[in-house]
C-alpha cells in the first residue's frame, strides 16, 4: 500500500524534515500509539490510512523518510504522506 495525504495520515515523514517547523515530534502526539509516544503522527493512534491496512490486513506502513526504507524494501509500500 502506497500512501500519499496530509498531516492526518503522515506517520513521521515531517519529523525528518529540516525545511518546516511543523512536526509533531513532541507530546501529546503518539502517546497512545506506542509506550513513550512521540512517534511524528499528529494522531495519537492509528490514523485512517493505518485502519484501512488494518482491514487489508498489512504490517503498518513505514514513513518514506525512514532511513531503513529504502531501496527494493519501499516497493512493498510506504507513506508519503506529510503535514
Amino acid at each position: 500500500m502506497f500512501v500519499f495525504g496530509s498531516s492526518t495520515v503522515d506517520n513521521g515523514n515531517n519529523n525528518r524534515l529540516t525545511n518546516t517547523a511543523i512536526k509533531a515530534n513532541y507530546l501529546p502526539y503518539g502517546i497512545d500509539f506506542q509506550p513513550g509516544g512521540v512517534t511524528g503522527r499528529f494522531t495519537n493512534n492509528k490514523n485512517f490510512a493505518d485502519k484501512i491496512g488494518d482491514l487489508l490486513k498489512l504490517p503498518l506502513i513505514p514513513a518514506f523518510a525512514d532511513p531503513q526504507r529504502k531501496g527494493v524494501v519501499i516497493s512493498h509500500g510506504v507513506n508519503h504522506a506529510s503535514a
